[in-house]
């Protein structure tokens, strides 16, 4: 179907001069918005997912490497990654059918974050913000988990499941035990708790 659609030279020949900006306003536009070589295309893209789409009550989030090799001063790179070298993107996805609502790439540091949060937290609150008052629950790895973000997404009628790490500080000194194999301890913190889940 591809080859029919397309001879590969002349796909390789589009690919060498294919462009999401203006040159002439590149070097005007990198000053305050370091994608700005494919932002406005992000943008829309983005956009377009949320218009398309109400997702159900299960959100996601997460990072996601996509490769890339070009010239870039914010290519990452992820040794657990199949592959090692790319772009990293922080996206929010519809847990049910793996639907795409909302993302934004990894620049390096961001000058807009909110003041006193941490960086993962801000990174969730960006992402899940369209969804504030509608009684979603988030999902995410220990790298975003904290108490702070369960207490801020409480305030916006959202709710937190995560992984925690054991050295973290907000962790109950009773969860930091050793346990027996399977077993489980839950710890209320006034409108939300703790499941203290042993796997291992």
């Amino acid at each position: 179907m591809f080859s029919q659609t397309m001879a590969r030279d002349r796909f390789l020949e589009l690919i060498r001069f294919l462009r999401f900006d203006l040159k002439t306003e590149r070097r005007r536009n990198l000053l305050h918005d370091k994608f700005a070589l494919a932002s406005q295309l992000w943008n829309s893209f983005i956009s377009n997912c949320q218009k398309a789409f109400i997702p159900q009550w299960k959100i996601t989030v997460d990072e996601q490497l996509l490769p890339c090799k070009a010239r870039c001063k914010f290519i990452q790179y992820m040794a657990n990654k199949p592959d090692k070298f790319g772009l990293k993107f922080w996206l929010a996805v519809d847990v049910e059918n793996k639907y795409l609502f909302n993302g934004f790439p990894y620049v390096g540091k961001d000058d807009a974050r909110i003041p006193h949060v941490s960086v993962p937290t801000d990174i969730v609150l960006k992402l899940v913000a369209p969804l504030f008052q509608g009684g979603y629950n988030v999902t995410c790895d220990n790298f975003f988990t904290s108490l702070d973000l369960a207490l801020r997404l409480a305030e916006k009628k959202c709710s937190l499941l995560g992984t925690m790490r054991q050295n973290r500080r907000e962790v109950p000194e009773e969860c930091k035990k050793k346990k027996e194999l399977r077993e489980t301890e839950v710890f209320r913190h006034e409108c939300l708790y703790f499941q203290c889940d042993c796997f291992c």
